[in-house]
């Protein structure tokens, strides 16, 4: 990464990963304590991408509920909160 303040960092997450720590300081609020753009790629149960966003809040508060109907339903043995 250079210095030029447009660094992009990608990582992968499994959704269930996420579980436990939503929010600021906890659960979705970042991956990293760093000043980077970080572009998160959430994983389904299938290990293929459900979504990739830079605000994890947001994702949790807002794309979440309305992906989980649909997730429960294709993956009705996975925990689902």
């Amino acid at each position: 990464m250079g210095n030029d303040g447009d660094s992009i960092l990608s990582l992968e997450s499994l959704l269930r990963q996420g579980y436990g720590g939503r929010g600021r300081g906890g659960r979705g609020g970042s991956f990293v304590n760093v000043n980077v753009k970080v572009n998160g790629e959430i994983l389904g149960p299938n290990h293929r991408p459900l979504q990739v966003t830079q605000d994890l809040a947001s994702f949790w508060e807002k794309t979440y509920p309305g992906l989980k109907p649909e997730l429960q339903r294709r993956y009705p043995k996975h925990e689902w909160r």
